[in-house]
């Protein structure tokens, strides 16, 4: 009796639902049933993703990022309290988690310390670029798409490029290296961005009743 906002695949292949009703419902695929539910608040599951432990992420309208032992259903810590609204979620190929939020930034925390250690700020800030959609590059780096129209950004964050930025006297803040890899205009309808890396290095990014193809430059060799 709620709607569906989320999903992820467990490590034992059930399905983790995030529900407009606040709670995550894992589901037994084979027999077509609800084998367990992660009491979460009043507030609907925006976004959900698998750690490499196997700890579920998910995040709340209400701005909450919460980490459970889906085994034990038990909430084992949570990310801080965000003033906006996170949408989506992550997992970078380093293991740090990527959470968009909906005032156009991106953090990245530090899963075994529980730290944010990082929050980058894109190009192009407008109401309807909150990051909607989060998608991890094999080889580290981190593309970004909005919920409505607005930029696809590229961020390289990658720790040899943070490195480089650091060492960059252009680069006084410490800057994530960014590239924008398309402008979405505004869809004639509501329409929310999804991205899915593919095999052969693009990025398929939806928009409206289209799929674009993004193709993705290589990244920056550092010495």
């Amino acid at each position: 009796d709620s709607s569906v906002m989320a999903l992820a695949v467990l490590p034992d292949d059930r399905l983790a639902a995030g529900c407009g009703d606040g709670k995550v419902r894992v589901v037994d695929v084979e027999v077509g049933a609800v084998a367990a539910v992660l009491e979460s608040g009043r507030h609907g599951v925006a976004a959900l993703a698998v750690l490499p432990d196997g700890t579920l992420a998910s995040t709340f309208q209400g701005g909450e990022v919460r980490l459970w032992d889906v085994g034990r259903k038990v909430c084992v810590a949570e990310l801080g309290r965000h003033t906006s609204m996170v949408q989506s979620l992550t997992m970078l190929a380093d293991g740090r988690l990527a959470c968009g939020f909906w005032w156009g930034q991106v953090a990245l925390w530090d899963i075994g310390t529980r730290t944010r250690v990082g929050t980058m700020a894109g190009n192009g800030y407008r109401y309807s670029n909150s990051v909607g959609a989060l998608a991890a590059l094999p080889d580290g780096r981190l593309v970004s798409g909005p919920i409505l129209g607005g930029l696809v950004q590229l961020w390289d964050t990658r720790p040899a490029a943070a490195a480089a930025a650091a060492a960059s006297s252009r680069a006084a803040s410490s800057a994530v290296p960014l590239t924008a890899l398309a402008h979405i205009p505004d869809p004639a309808d509501s329409s929310t961005t999804r991205l899915v890396p593919l095999q052969d290095g693009r990025v398929a990014c939806t928009y409206d009743t289209d799929v674009f193809l993004l193709e993705v430059p290589p990244p920056v060799v550092y010495e």
